[in-house]
Parts: C-alpha cells; structure tokens; sequence
C-alpha cells in the first residue's frame, strides 16, 4: 500500500477550524494499483448521506470508478475509509 494512506486526515488534523466545524464526518480515500507503481490516490468523498442504510460498498466504489475514468481497472480500485 502506498504511503499516502490517510492523507486528508492528517492535514485536516492540523486545522483548528476544521475541528470545530465537523464532528463525525468520514469520508472515503480512494487510490489505484496498477501493479507496476506504488498506488495513486484517486480523489476523496465525504459522506454526505443520512440514511446510514443507504452506504453500501457498491454505492461508494461507484462514485470512485467515476473518478478514475473509463479506461481504469475497476478491479484496481479500492478505498480506506477515514472517521475524522
């Protein structure tokens, strides 16, 4: 895995006034493999949804096969989720 693991996290971390304005906000690193690299990040989405019942992994990896492109690997993708 590659060493950006958790990159929004620790910049937000450093932010005051990112802690006082979101509690219990999680979102969703996503990064590619190809194999030949070490993994790319891909982009990041907070979770805006209330309906808790409504994240499936299949709703969450739709929006990141979205974000790497049509030419990506869906089997190559993949995403950490952050609780912040």
């Amino acid at each position: 895995m590659g060493l950006g693991r958790g990159l929004f996290a620790r910049f937000a971390a450093g932010s005051a006034s990112f802690k006082k304005k979101e509690k219990n906000m999680v979102i969703y690193e996503f990064y590619f493999n190809d194999g030949r690299e070490e993994d790319s990040l891909i982009g990041i989405l907070p979770e805006r949804r209330k309906n808790k019942r409504r994240v499936t992994r299949k709703s969450i990896m739709k929006w990141g096969k979205l974000a790497a492109g049509s030419n990506a690997d869906p089997d190559s993708i993949y995403y950490v989720r952050l609780d912040l």
